[in-house]
């Protein structure tokens, strides 16, 4: 142990990557070749060198049964992928930036076209055991214009160029702390990826087994290996306590230089995430004396495939290259006759022999064949046999040659096939695990990725692309203001608070989309009666050329309650927000003079004891004017409402500019005569009569209002 820390303080970052990849390529040895094997049976390699020895000349036929399972097992990984979701788990985290979160992963699965990722994993998962995918940052701007980075899921084509911690325990390799992914290069391409580089005269320093370079490439090659490293970084916590923090680190290497790292090129460079953004699918694991295993279903059916190309190939070399059966008869019986000879390969009309022959007493019998019957009906036995063992080893039934059964119904044999589904369902628990993983490194990288003020564009749930502004600790650092952009309703700190990831399992949203159509189509084929009333509904779900227009149509046609409602949606939906904005300003600002009214009523009241009856008129008059003022404001307000409904932009900002200003007008007045009325009034009681009959008009004014903005807006 203590040899080991002086090594790691001695040799340099570089060897210590060297030597580790060593160690994980005599740790992988065994296993590799064992699922380099299966990968290569699975493809239609499974006659052993010895069997083409024993065989040679003579034939091997290869009926490839197991291929169409594994793409059974993929194509319903396929059918039923599930999606990730997003939690938020302490008080600082909120539902909004969890569906934002989400949003983005959507994106990011959409730009990447990750569904090929996840079903190349699942691939590799069913043929050899272990399947991977990637997860990359790369630039948005191919062309430089920006340096804003977008983060990729990236399939890994050949499972074996994938070196990962042989001492992780977790089916996705959450756990892991090391691992490697090789790329061979022709040396005229590496040099213009790297001019100043030297070319690595050690190639075979980073090669193992299954990933040897193709045939031009041993010559004039070079190979490079991404390194990745998980280490641990002790720090003081917000409260003060010592924490262990883990960081992933990263560089491209070469075998003897370091291509890509950090500044000095000396070391890696850091990542802002605790996990190697490698994600591991298994299939089936074992683990004994130590020795770590991972199968597909392809190791289990190896041998009742074997069977099944040997009877297959014994069967047709019996009936096709078995001799024929002699003719059996006395020596010298076929003399003179020599049409005998070519008895097998010729049709002749008739045949003839000797009666009698010297040393034999009497006429002899005809020749006859001696007929040799080949165990047939043996050999198919056991071929099916074998075909039965095959569905058994990867568990699967095979409806369309499984021995028929009493139930016959759809839901009889859906039944039967859930059984394969069920037999496998690890396979597609370990995907989930690896999508599961997927997420969290996504959750974990996106506020560093996303750390300016951006707008972009996300998926929701329903796949619809919404527009949301984001921004992380560079944004706030950096002392801008964050305030969202026009057409963005807020801006979401992707950089607080703590999030989880789980998956929802069963079909996607189109998959559902579609079952409840299906539904709907049914319930509307059971009960026509229904059309009138959901039909509309159904048609602008349903993706079809002129889909929508037979919604509209069908609209048309609705109850006249249900038509109320939608036209008040409608309605509702036509005003746009600055208008209806405007309208309440323009109300609230009634709502004030109504109440300024009021107040000035009450010093009138006061103001009469002292004042005499000289200026009753003019006050009476000025304030009925204010009355009125009021009404016409709250007419004004009904009309920029109207316009605001049925006429166009244009008009609704004209209206509600015409109210604002008639609104100005009537409290500037109000003023005035307010001021006018303080001067003196004589008899409160008759003041207050007359200013109870104005306010009475006003509200009966702004009721008939109200009620001709609704007639505007039915018609």
């Amino acid at each position: 142990m203590a040899d080991r820390k002086a090594d790691l303080l001695t040799k340099s970052w570089l060897d210590l990557a060297l030597e580790d990849f060593k160690t994980i390529s005599e740790a992988e040895d065994k296993q590799r070749r064992d699922q380099l094997k299966d990968y290569k049976f699975s493809h239609g390699e499974q006659w052993d060198e010895d069997d083409k020895k024993l065989r040679a000349g003579r034939p091997m036929l290869t009926n490839n049964r197991v291929g169409q399972y594994v793409r059974q097992l993929t194509n319903q990984q396929r059918l039923s992928r599930p999606a990730i979701q997003v939690l938020p788990v302490d008080d600082a985290s909120d539902p909004e930036t969890a569906d934002v979160f989400q949003g983005l992963i959507r994106r990011i699965e959409q730009l990447s076209d990750a569904q090929v990722a996840y079903t190349r994993a699942g691939d590799w998962q069913a043929r050899s055991g272990v399947g991977y995918w990637r997860i990359v940052p790369e630039y948005a701007d191919a062309d430089g214009a920006t340096d804003n980075q977008e983060l990729k899921i990236l399939s890994v084509r050949n499972r074996f160029t994938v070196y990962f911690d042989p001492m992780s325990s977790d089916p996705a390799g959450a756990d892991a702390t090391l691992a490697y992914v090789v790329e061979d290069l022709q040396e005229s391409a590496y040099l213009a990826k790297y001019p100043d580089s030297e070319v690595s005269t050690r190639l075979q320093a980073l090669q193992s087994v299954g990933d040897a370079p193709l045939g031009w490439f041993k010559k004039g090659g070079v190979r490079v290996a991404e390194v990745f490293r998980v280490t641990t970084k002790k720090e003081r916590g917000p409260t003060g306590r010592m924490v262990e923090r883990k960081v992933c680190t990263w560089a491209l290497i070469n075998g003897v230089e370091i291509l890509e790292g950090n500044d000095a090129k000396d070391g890696p460079r850091d990542l802002p995430i605790p996990y190697i953004p490698i994600v591991r699918v298994l299939g089936e694991e074992s683990d004994a004396d130590g020795i770590v295993d991972y199968r597909g279903i392809v190791r289990e059916a190896t041998d009742p495939q074997k069977l099944s190309n040997y009877m297959d190939s014994a069967t047709a070399e019996m009936i096709a290259l078995a001799p024929k059966a002699p003719f059996i008869g006395y020596e010298g019986q076929f003399e003179g006759h020599p049409e005998w000879d070519t008895a097998n390969s010729q049709n002749w009309s008739k045949l003839e022999a000797r009666a009698t022959v010297p040393g034999v007493p009497g006429p002899l019998p005809l020749p006859q064949r001696s007929s040799v019957e080949p165990p047939i009906q043996a050999m198919a036995i056991m071929a099916q046999r074998s075909d039965n063992n095959l569905r058994a080893v990867v568990g699967y039934v095979d409806v369309g040659e499984q021995e028929r059964k009493p139930e016959t119904s759809g839901k009889a044999i859906l039944a039967r096939q859930r059984q394969g589904e069920v037999g496998n369902s690890h396979y597609q628990d370990n995907v989930n695990r690896g999508l599961i993983h997927t997420g969290r490194i996504l959750v974990a990288w996106m506020p560093h990725i996303y750390d300016t003020q951006r707008v972009l564009k996300i998926l929701g749930k329903d796949d619809q692309q919404q527009t949301v502004g984001v921004y992380g600790q560079t944004a706030k650092a950096s002392g801008q203001q964050i305030q969202p952009p026009e057409g963005v309703k807020k801006m979401y700190d992707l950089s607080v608070g703590k999030y989880d990831v789980t998956i929802a399992a069963g079909p996607s949203y189109p998959t559902k989309q579609l079952e409840a159509l299906d539904a709907v189509g049914q319930a509307l084929r059971d009960n026509p009666a229904l059309m009138p009333l959901i039909g509309d509904l159904y048609f602008d779900n349903l993706n079809v050329p002129a889909g929508r227009q037979i919604a509209a149509r069908l609209k048309k046609m609705l109850p006249p309650a249900l038509q109320d409602e939608q036209g008040q949606q409608n309605d509702h939906a036509q005003i746009p927000p600055a208008f209806q904005q405007q309208v309440q300003q323009l109300l609230a600002q009634n709502e004030a003079l109504a109440k300024e009214l009021t107040a000035r009523v009450e010093q009138i009241k006061m103001d009469s004891v002292k004042q005499g009856a000289e200026v009753k008129k003019a006050e009476v008059l000025a304030d009925k004017e204010l009355a009125l003022q009021v009404m016409k404001n709250a007419a004004s307000i009904a009309v920029a409402h109207i316009a605001a409904s049925v006429k166009g932009v244009a008009v609704q900002a004209h209206a509600a500019e015409e109210a604002q200003a008639l609104g100005h007008e009537a409290d500037q007045a109000s003023m005035d005569r307010a001021h006018e009325a303080a001067l003196g009034v004589a008899d409160a009681g008759h003041a207050q009569d007359l200013m109870d009959m104005g306010g009475q008009q006003a509200m009966e004014q702004q009721d008939m209002a109200a009620q001709q903005s609704m007639m505007a807006t039915e018609g």
